[in-house]
């Protein structure tokens, strides 16, 4: 999906992605949240793949073409107007997209699927499906809808706020972990989606600029929700609970995974000293044009929105006593390195984040070869 150069087989990368995915919520045959999951999953993906296709096929009959190159040559040809069909088709193709990441509106999946999916799958779910969508945004909007971005800006800048609003807001009313994490992540997804308004509000520069930063975010995002989920499974493995009220005392129970948690949501949160400050700090940076700062205001007031209710976890872990019956315990080991390694990688990103950086840049400036003509059409 992402060194896809046309829409045919982006579409059919993205397809084989979300089967996988839908198999993988639905994992648990004889568990009957699961297969529930499984199934809205299913048929709202449908839903969603039929737009997407429908999509395609608008934007193929404008332009005549599938390739990304090709569809950005024949808009940017001189009495190339954008008519209805290009808008209806570029929303299409939106909608279709934004539900693979879980935007709102787009997003009533994700907490059914998070919540049905055994533990680890749902931090797959919240990692891969986020990445992989996103280098598949940025594909699109840096290549074939690059020369015609007055016609979809507004409707990114839009969808960011909405997400990022929708999001934080409903996950303070949560009590289920995987619930929890799921409405964050849709916050977090509003984030990300700042930068791809940025890439239609400036110029080439900026555009690189904001890939590199929406690629460096999308490591530090990676790193901080495996740490979480390898402490929550670890978790969930020693109880059988994934309420935030089951993490009552665990400071006392199991001091490395609260601190493994504590770590991973203040690097959710933004603050110093974590990935997702320093990611966070560059991603809204790259973003700032005149005609964006509102939206990068709104997500500033969202990271403190989120501040809530994850100290709301914190505060079961640290402030309350155990259950009656719980005692200290010691996590499975070959998931506390993991936990243990992740949380390292989350404070050397918040700490020293160039090595990523610079891979994102030259993944970055990769991309922009292939899109000026400098790297050869792969058939």
């Amino acid at each position: 999906m992402a060194a896809a150069r046309e829409l045919i087989t982006a579409y059919i990368s993205l397809e084989l992605l979300s089967f996988c995915l839908y198999i993988l919520v639905g994992y648990v045959k004889r568990d009957g949240l699961s297969s529930e999951a499984s199934l809205k999953y299913i048929l709202l993906g449908a839903f969603s793949s039929a737009m997407l296709l429908y999509g395609v096929s608008l934007i193929y009959g404008v332009t005549g073409s599938t390739h990304y190159d090709e569809i950005a040559a024949a808009l940017r040809e001189p009495g190339a107007d954008t008519n209805a069909a290009t808008v209806v088709g570029f929303m299409l193709i939106l909608a279709g997209v934004g539900f693979k990441v879980s935007a709102a509106p787009f997003h009533m999946w994700a907490p059914d699927a998070y919540e049905g999916a055994p533990m680890p799958i749902t931090g797959f779910l919240s990692t891969l499906s986020k990445a992989a969508g996103f280098a598949l945004f940025v594909r699109l909007f840096t290549a074939a809808f690059s020369t015609d971005a007055e016609s979809w800006r507004w409707a990114v800048a839009f969808l960011a706020a909405a997400t990022m609003i929708l999001g934080n807001l409903i996950a303070i009313q949560q009590s289920n972990l995987k619930r929890l994490v799921a409405y964050s992540s849709i916050g977090q997804v509003g984030y990300m989606l700042v930068v791809i308004a940025a890439i239609g509000y400036g110029d080439e520069e900026v555009g690189r600029n904001a890939s590199s930063a929406l690629l460096l975010h999308i490591g530090g995002y990676v790193v901080s929700t495996l740490a979480l989920f390898a402490a929550l499974t670890a978790y969930y493995n020693k109880t059988g609970k994934d309420t935030i009220e089951g993490l009552r005392g665990l400071a006392e129970t199991s001091p490395f995974l609260a601190v493994v948690i504590t770590v991973s949501l203040f690097s959710f949160a933004g603050l110093p000293f974590f990935a997702g400050f320093t990611t966070k700090l560059l991603l809204f940076q790259s973003a700032t044009t005149d005609g964006l700062l509102w939206l990068i205001a709104l997500g500033v007031l969202n990271s403190f929105i989120s501040l809530y209710y994850y100290l709301m976890v914190m505060r079961q872990m640290y402030l309350y006593d155990p259950e009656p019956g719980m005692v200290r315990f010691r996590p499975n080991m070959l998931l506390s390195a993991l936990a243990a390694a992740l949380m390292l990688g989350v404070i050397f990103i918040g700490v020293y984040p160039a090595p990523l950086y610079k891979a994102a840049d030259h993944a970055t400036e990769t991309l922009y070869q292939g899109i000026t003509g400098e790297a050869v059409r792969a058939p």
